[in-house]
């Protein structure tokens, strides 16, 4: 895995999606003490104007970050998209990459065709992907929503790591949501199960979780719901109760068959109404 996150990347296009989720890479270095590399990079024979708006948005951000005593050191790179990465992240011993979800992306299946695919099929790294929806809060939502389910128990560690840092760091309040799934026609039913079931069945899926949490010093809260659909429960806890910030997970595994099939991380990219993060931890 790659924690704890010393070495941090983020990709800059010179867009304002990109410079306002620069804002949560800037807020995870600082709360990780890591080092921070800006690298925008010129695709082709890009204009020279994609060069200069690029080169701008890692001056604004590098100024940013040296003022909250970040070590920050921004790179413009010309080349293949994959391969710059890959040899800046291999030479500096990056442990996560973060890039921006543009709002062209949450029009189209996320996980095909876009900058967060490429980088979670060619990467080894941690790759946080980010969807700046409230650029208002700049990097400093105060709850967060952090949907959980069994399968990832292989990669709470890391998902616990990057929650308890950027919640300790933005004090916020953090509540865990599992979210049961039952088809539709038994959910009539799911509705009238006694509290205590669905809170038993959340204890074995997420309390692990939960203690490594409070072992970096956050007490979570906890919600369980049945549904028969995963993403818009998240999204209607998220509405209710006023988050500002969702932090979901996905694995290589998910990646592999979302390709083929609709996911509830492409639904969340596309319909949250508050900002997103997905992380595909280290492999």
């Amino acid at each position: 895995m790659g924690m704890p996150y010393r070495h941090i990347l983020m990709l800059v296009d010179g867009s304002f999606n990109a410079e306002a989720a620069g804002r949560y890479a800037l807020l995870l270095a600082q709360a990780c003490e890591a080092r921070l590399l800006l690298l925008g990079v010129v695709e082709g024979t890009g204009p020279p104007s994609e060069a200069i708006g690029i080169e701008a948005s890692l001056e604004r951000l590098a100024g940013q970050g040296r003022e909250r005593g970040v070590a920050v050191e921004p790179y413009l790179r010309r080349g293949e998209f994959i391969a710059v990465v890959r040899e800046l992240t291999t030479r500096q011993g990056v442990d996560a990459v973060l890039a921006a979800a543009r709002h062209a992306d949450a029009r189209r299946r996320f996980f095909v065709a876009t900058a967060g695919s490429r980088l979670m099929a060619a990467l080894d790294l941690s790759v946080i992907v980010v969807r700046v929806v409230n650029p208002g809060r700049l990097g400093r939502p105060h709850r967060f929503l952090v949907p959980l389910r069994g399968g990832d128990a292989r990669w709470f560690p890391e998902k616990a790591y990057l929650v308890g840092r950027l919640a300790r760091a933005c004090q916020a309040r953090v509540e865990i949501l599992h979210v049961r799934r039952v088809r539709k026609r038994y959910f009539p039913w799911a509705v009238g199960l006694a509290p205590g079931t669905l809170e038993s069945a959340a204890d074995r899926q997420v309390g692990g979780f939960e203690d490594l949490l409070k072992t970096q010093g956050v007490t979570p809260g906890r919600r369980v719901v049945a549904a028969p659909a995963v993403a818009p429960a998240i999204l209607t806890e998220a509405a209710a109760h006023h988050h500002d910030l969702i932090i979901a997970g996905a694995t290589a595994q998910d990646w592999r068959a979302r390709l083929l099939s609709e996911s509830p991380i492409e639904t969340l990219m596309s319909q949250t109404l508050c900002d997103l993060m997905v992380l595909r931890p280290g492999r």
